[in-house]
């Protein structure tokens, strides 16, 4: 098959690479030639031609391709052609593409068609796939088919479609509800109420009527289709809706009312039922902020709490003030989750005098609502003259994770404002879990790694040394933190607990496992919980005392601490990096057993660009520290890097070669690189190299044009192909399943 030619460009250079495969014999090689033609040219009259004709190919899965590559930019002038592959061509991708371009352009012509399509299979006038065609193939269509209706009623394709005799609007409605009526029409529900929400008064009207009319399931279905109209489409109804007695077509009206409708105000006032009230609410406070006065008086805690977050208190008389504080009080201690959550945000603005107390009692009480403890910890950072990091701090022994964490960032944000109790307060929760060190960490570090190049430590003169560092301390951060006092001996290590006398003595229960427990709740818990989440949320403070706590973190006894602080200074900026405390840390994480905690290290050593350390990371086994090392390393990039095991060292690799290029055009550097990629068909390497690369994707084009390889083309005809993002699914076509015969024919050879 001849494919029609590609126009003549600017991208002169681009097509002439790849026409050639667009006329290829081998339909693989078509297929990756027509999404790399995508990806290269620009969205104009060139490309969609090549669609265009792609769709007269004899490869189903190109037609496929090149139908939905079209959705986006057919043009009306295509409407025929997109008609004439939906009724002609047999293949359903290339059908429900079809449906959704045509949809898209609004092409009122097609609307018989599809009227037809959501009745039958139509196979006077439809061609269909006759093996492997079956009932659910033309269920997809018929899906498509509605909601294409809707949308053409959307678009206005249809004329005065909120005229309630406009006939073809009214015949898509009936042929949509006679669709659905049929037995099994139940799986159309959610297409055909979307389509008739499309559809303008006469769709509204029969999504009303079956919101009234059906149970369970399809009401709330149909009530969802009338929440996405448009207020114009419910304005004929707005009085019956009122006053209906189902409170779901209550709140539909309420989407048609002006916030300055009187019918509106008298919704959050007189309304039997909650749900509509507090909705009203909502949506006339801003434009009426006194009703929130008499709303507040509600018996519904939802509608209370709506009225409250609406309040301020110079909208209050004294008196009326007076009590609501009271109130507000009281909704602290003894109301619902919602209502108590808005009345701790409420109270410093209300009570200022009162607050502290009340919020602290209600953070301790674990009777309360989750919400309620939660909303009282960050109502204390607008409390003034502020609560002092200290009391902060003590409360930071709480059970409720999310209540120490959200303590921590009251803490974090009064440490980052220069506030050196908040820095102290910080400090004493990362030293929270900091307990003696066993052997292997006291020695400075955790077992060698097998296959691991030999362990390094620093110096006390800063020279980088094989082996573990000594056992003598090394600054006074180690002497504090092995408990010696100025000047005297150290401390014992605390024995561990007696057994119990009544602990029975068996393989299972031996006093030595005993010792090696930790208790899942608990203080100790509760203490390294709360370490780790300082480590997580607190560790980005600048000031050295917090780096100095955290650098001891990473090198404590716990392996779940070295690995959060040693991640936390990896992220830290560049002068923290380098700072004694922190490379001394990350020395010593080298060495760690766990490869997180490893790859954090070398991250951190990795940026002072010290040549030994970024030889060791070359030579290591895991494939993270070594992409690190070719991403920091000083020397050019060697090409061999293109063939490393891991996707990963070779993507970084490829990253280097494109900066090595920016830094210094080499004119043999990439086409070499390119040959590499290419041999080894590494097509996703190949594919960032030519996004990250002009000079690279000119290289890849030159070579498609010249004498290449079958094979070759192919892998970069890929990588070509690749470099567009992926179309974004859209809610009016069913997702499109690989299927068995469309995969064999994706992997046939050349």
């Amino acid at each position: 098959m001849q494919v029609q030619a590609i126009p003549q460009s600017d991208t002169q250079e681009s097509t002439n690479g790849l026409g050639r495969w667009l006329d290829s014999e081998n339909a693989v090689l078509r297929c990756a030639a027509l999404r790399a033609c995508v990806a290269v040219l620009p969205s104009g009259a060139g490309l969609r031609a090549v669609l265009l004709a792609a769709l007269q190919d004899p490869d189903p899965d190109i037609r496929g391709d090149a139908m939905t590559h079209l959705v986006a930019m057919a043009l009306p002038q295509d409407a025929v052609t997109l008609r004439r592959s939906l009724q002609e061509d047999p293949t359903r991708e290339v059908k429900l593409a079809a449906i959704e371009a045509l949809a898209a352009l609004g092409d009122g012509e097609s609307a018989p068609l599809l009227r037809a399509l959501v009745r039958g299979r139509c196979e006077d006038v439809v061609a269909w796939e006759d093996e492997g065609s079956d009932w659910e193939d033309w269920l997809d269509i018929q899906i498509a088919a509605i909601r294409a209706l809707g949308r053409l009623g959307a678009h206005g394709a249809v004329n005065d479609i909120n005229d309630m005799n406009n006939m073809d609007a009214l015949d898509a409605i009936n042929v949509i509800l006679a669709a659905r009526a049929e037995e099994g029409g139940q799986s159309l529900d959610i297409p055909a109420f979307e389509a008739l929400g499309g559809l303008g008064a006469a769709g509204v009207r029969a999504l009303i009527e079956i919101m009234a009319g059906a149970p369970g399931v399809a009401r709330r279905r149909a009530a969802q289709a009338l929440a996405k109209t448009h207020p114009d489409a419910l304005a004929p109804y707005v009085g019956a809706l009122l006053a209906a007695r189902d409170a779901d077509l209550r709140l539909v009206a309420l989407r048609a009312l002006d916030s300055d409708d009187p019918r509106a105000r008298a919704l959050v006032l007189e309304d039997a039922h909650p749900a509509v009230r507090r909705a009203a609410l909502r949506q006339v406070v801003r434009r009426h902020p006194p009703i929130a006065v008499q709303a507040i008086q509600d018996s519904d805690e939802s509608v209370q709490a709506c009225a409250l977050s609406a309040l301020q208190p110079q909208m209050l008389p004294p008196q009326e003030l007076e009590d609501l504080q009271g109130n507000i009080l009281g909704w602290l201690r003894c109301a619902g989750a919602e209502l108590s959550a808005v009345a701790a945000q409420a109270l410093p603005r209300f009570a200022p005098d009162q607050s502290q107390a009340a919020l602290c009692a209600v953070i301790a009480a674990p009777d309360r609502p989750l919400e309620t403890r939660i909303a009282a910890v960050r109502a204390l950072a607008q409390i003034t003259p502020p609560i002092p990091p200290a009391a902060l701090a003590a409360m930071l022994d709480n059970p409720a994770r999310q209540v120490r964490t959200t303590l921590l960032l009251l803490l974090r944000a009064r440490a980052e404002r220069g506030d050196d109790d908040a820095v102290a307060a910080i400090i004493g929760a990362l030293r929270q879990a900091q307990v003696a060190a066993p052997t292997a960490a006291a020695a400075g570090a955790s077992p060698p790694i097998k296959g691991a190049p030999a362990p390094l430590h620093i110096t006390p003169e800063g020279a980088i040394a094989e082996g573990f560092a000594p056992r003598a301390p090394q600054s006074t951060l180690d002497e504090i933190l092995r408990g010696n006092s100025a000047g005297g001996p150290p401390a014992a290590p605390k024995a561990p607990a007696a057994a119990s006398e009544n602990a029975e003595e068996t393989p299972e229960e031996s006093p030595a496992r005993r010792g090696r427990r930790r208790p899942i709740e608990g203080p100790e818990d509760i203490s390294l919980s709360l370490c780790l989440d300082a480590l997580r949320l607190c560790a980005v403070v600048a000031d050295p005392r917090v780096e100095a706590a955290v650098a001891a973190c990473a090198m404590g006894a716990c392996p779940e601490q070295r690995e959060a602080a040693l991640s936390a200074l990896a992220a830290s900026p560049a002068p923290r990096m380098f700072s004694q405390p922190t490379q001394r840390a990350a020395m010593r994480g080298l060495n760690d057993t766990n490869a997180r905690t490893r790859h954090a290290a070398f991250t951190i050593l990795a940026r002072a660009g010290r040549a030994e350390i970024l030889a060791r990371g070359l030579r290591d086994p895991d494939p993270l520290i070594r992409a690190q090392a070719v991403a920091h390393s000083p020397a050019p990039t060697p090409l061999e890097w293109l063939d490393d095991a891991a996707a990963g060292v070779r993507l970084a690799a490829v990253r280097r070669l494109a900066a090595d290029f920016e830094a210094d055009p080499n004119p043999a550097l990439l086409p070499e690189a390119v040959a590499v990629l290419v041999r080894s068909q590494q097509v996703e390497s190949l594919q960032v190299l030519l996004e990250l690369s002009p000079r690279a994707k000119q290289e890849a084009l030159r070579r498609l044009e010249g004498d290449c390889a079958a094979h070759r083309a192919l892998t970069l005809l890929e990588a070509l192909a690749r470099m567009t993002p992926e179309m974004p699914e859209t809610p009016e076509t069913p997702e499109t399943p690989e299927t068995p015969d469309r995969e064999q024919r994706r992997n046939r050879a050349n």
